[in-house]
């Protein structure tokens, strides 16, 4: 049997090769989700994979590296004294804050070979936004959507990327049949929430199912060498 050695962050597994066939879209969010009007993007986090060859044809080894971004601006409250009456008027003013954070405790870097290959889970541990008045011609109305999409950057093409061979091993991530595209504008909708006139914050646990995103990507007509991308989560609202 052939032996691979995979690395995940910093830990390093040994196992023998037993590539199996696997189908896309795994999870239970709906498949390829439209979009819904003008997407206003609020959180963005990113997730970088590479994997490649060594030197010997019998061995593949990876590495994963992820990052996520949170921005988040404090609450302030304001007292302000007055001789009227003993009165001391106080504003409160609950600032914008937008909280995105990636889960990728499930991820992991598999067996590789040129078959479908199945690299576990992404989620959030995450998700809080406060602001949803960002909508409408002049921007100050309630939206109606939150939306979680998904693309890939940092690379000439869509996938998980070959430089030498300019070619892209298709990504696909949910229940998406349509593989994960380069740059925003191809980004694919992972998992929609309507949000009511009356609710004015969005929390991840609104989210049902909460969001897990299985991660394949086919190899099927991939070389030897190495393959990169950074996957790239955003939230964002709509109408």
């Amino acid at each position: 049997m052939k032996k691979y050695t995979l690395m995940v962050g910093a830990v390093s597994i040994a196992v023998l090769s037993g590539c199996g066939q696997v189908n896309p879209g795994h999870g239970s969010n709906p498949a390829n989700p439209p979009a819904t009007g003008e997407f206003i993007l609020k959180a963005r986090t990113t997730f970088q994979v590479a994997a490649e060859t060594a030197d010997s044809p019998d061995s593949v080894s990876g590495k994963v590296f992820s990052s996520s971004s949170t921005s988040v601006d404090p609450s302030f409250v304001s007292l302000q004294s007055s001789s009227v009456n003993g009165s001391i008027p106080i504003t409160i003013g609950n600032g914008a804050s937008t909280t995105l954070k990636l889960d990728s405790s499930e991820f992991v870097i598999p067996v590789v070979c040129n078959s479908m290959v199945d690299f576990g889970f992404l989620g959030l541990s995450a998700l809080a936004d406060n602001n949803l008045n960002l909508c409408g011609p002049k921007g100050n109305e309630h939206c109606g959507t939150a939306i979680l999409r998904m693309y890939t950057t940092g690379t000439a093409g869509p996938g998980l990327w070959n430089e030498v061979d300019q070619f892209g091993a298709p990504l696909f991530v949910g229940n998406s049949t349509r593989p994960v595209g380069l740059g925003a504008a191809n980004a694919v909708v992972v998992q929609t929430l309507s949000i009511p006139k009356n609710k004015h914050t969005v929390k991840l646990s609104d989210f049902t199912p909460a969001p897990r995103f299985g991660v394949k990507s086919d190899f099927s007509d991939a070389g030897a060498g190495s393959y990169t991308t950074t996957l790239v989560l955003e939230y964002g609202l709509a109408e």
